[in-house]
């Protein structure tokens, strides 16, 4: 069950003082590749224990998103992505999304002076989950030299080619949106110009969209909306989608007419 408060750290001054304090059921590494187009490549690797999970940048129905920070010497922007995320179904019936297993976060870091190092201090907060949630936290320091290049740099284009890519206008999976309330739960209905494995819908506010249903009709497909007391307010509104077609990664947007 994901929708649980996570444990207070607190707790572990409970524990006798002689006693070793349990691995985490996660680990995190720094990956390091090339220097090209200007900008550092390096990625955040995190790998878990057998039945744990962690979060995309919506987690769902429960779970919590992961939360970069970066600063540094000679640092203009870091920019964090994330793969193509799994949708769980749990026991209590709720929907997270997330990551098992293995998941790496790609970092384009970007330098004031592309000539000169970085000094970077990077940290992330992030959330597992396996019955119970606990919370997170990796840090580390390190120097980017432009003429230094890492050594990961085939591990990270592997995870970065599982990043959603925009599409064209024309390459749209989705051609249309719009609400649907005449039943007892509203949902959001997407005509598709093909088939989808799922789709992840991201709008301004609290909505969660369900895993969509491509059953009950050709072509269509329903996500039920929840944590929205008023679903007329999304009409007007820009939504993002990232779709997985056929296990690629593809993103959209589209407005609620």
């Amino acid at each position: 069950m994901d929708r649980r408060l996570f444990l207070s750290l607190g707790l572990a001054a409970l524990a006798p003082r002689k006693a070793r304090a349990a691995a985490p059921p996660w680990r995190a590494r720094l990956l390091v590749g090339a220097f090209h187009g200007g900008r550092h490549h390096i990625g955040l690797a995190i790998t878990l224990e057998p039945g744990w999970k962690t979060y995309w940048r919506v987690p769902g129905e429960g779970g919590v998103p992961p939360e970069v920070t970066a600063s540094g010497i000679n640092l203009a922007e870091a920019t964090v992505s994330l793969p193509l995320p799994q949708r769980f179904s749990n026991d209590d019936g709720s929907e997270t999304i997330g990551f098992h297993d293995e998941v790496v976060f790609p970092v384009a870091v970007t330098a004031k002076d592309a000539s000169l190092p970085i000094e970077l201090d990077f940290r992330i907060f992030f959330g597992v989950c396996r019955g119970i949630c606990i919370p997170a936290d990796y840090a580390t320091a390190i120097t980017l030299d432009p003429a230094k290049p890492g050594p990961d740099a085939v591990a990270l284009s592997l995870w970065q080619a599982k990043v959603p890519e925009p599409v064209t206008a024309e390459a749209a999976p989705v051609t249309q949106a719009e609400l649907d309330v005449s039943a007892d739960r509203p949902a959001l209905v997407l005509t598709l110009a093909r088939p989808l494995r799922d789709i992840f819908v991201e709008a301004p506010g609290t909505a969660f969209f369900h895993k969509p249903d491509f059953t009950r009709a050709a072509g269509k497909a329903w996500l039920a909306i929840a944590d929205l007391k008023d679903v007329m307010t999304l009409r007007g509104q820009i939504l993002r989608l990232t779709l997985d077609d056929q296990g690629r990664g593809v993103e959209q947007s589209i407005t609620i007419p």
